[in-house]
This record gives C-alpha cells, structure tokens and sequence, in this order.
C-alpha cells in the first residue's frame, strides 16, 4: 500500500491492524494443509489482551470484537486518520489497485507466519473496507 499509494509504513499498519486482528480472531472454517498449531488460538490470544486491557471479554468473540474496536479508538485518539480516504487516496484508485495489492500482500514473505491462512479474497476484503475505515465498515467474519 505504502509502494502504491505513498502511505507512510506506520500510519498503514495502524489504519490495518483493527482487520487484521478481527480476521486472525476469527476461526477458519479449514486450517492450513500444515497448521502451525495443534489447534487454533488466535482468538483466545486476543481475548487474553482484552481481558488485560479491562475491555469486555467473556467470550473469545466478544475479546477480539472489542480489542479490535479499542486498537482502532486509539489511533483516533492519538491523532490517525483511521481510513485510506483520509489519506488523500482517490476511491476509483483504490479500488482499480486493490486486487493487485491483496496478492501482493498473500505473496508477501511474512504471510505463512500468520496465525490464519490469509486468502486472496479475504486480503481483497481488508483492503477495501480500510479505504473507508473501521468505523464505516468494520470488515466481515469469516
């Protein structure tokens, strides 16, 4: 993203991380041919952070939901435009690029270390809910 549309790294990551973890805290309908895990996790992870951060947690649904939503109220709070739009990135742009990116982001060296097996859809999916941001369209489970 920040190759494409001149973002700088730190603002998209933050733009990004209320998906990704609402994503990886989602249980996969299949895990990886080869899962890193005995069983998945992620979600249970999330709602530990939750449960330490004070935020509501009584289920692992309820810990990710919430983390999610209290990562994405403090980069508003610090001062982050939480969405693409805001970062003067034009919308038929975006979307014309955001197939590109989200094999960008599968081919990326770091994606076998995520805790889900991301999939090109699914990146596609992240990519262009963040233009608008988490508060307007806080992604879909799946």
């Amino acid at each position: 993203i920040g190759a494409q549309f001149h973002t700088i790294h730190g603002r998209t990551n933050a733009i990004l991380l209320p998906y990704v973890i609402r994503y990886n805290g989602t249980r996969p309908a299949k895990t990886a041919t080869w899962p890193k895990y005995n069983y998945y996790r992620a979600d249970e992870k999330y709602q530990d952070i939750a449960r330490m951060l004070g935020l509501p947690a009584s289920t692992p649904e309820e810990g990710v939901e919430s983390y999610a939503k209290a990562v994405y109220e403090l980069g508003e709070r610090i001062g982050i435009q939480m969405n693409f739009r805001d970062q003067g990135i034009d919308e038929k742009e975006w979307k014309e690029h955001s197939r590109e990116l989200a094999f960008l982001a599968y081919e990326d060296q770091c994606s076998p270390a995520n805790p889900r097996l991301p999939m090109v859809d699914h990146m596609q999916e992240i990519i262009e809910d963040a233009y608008y941001g988490y508060k307007e369209r806080p992604g879909r489970r799946k």
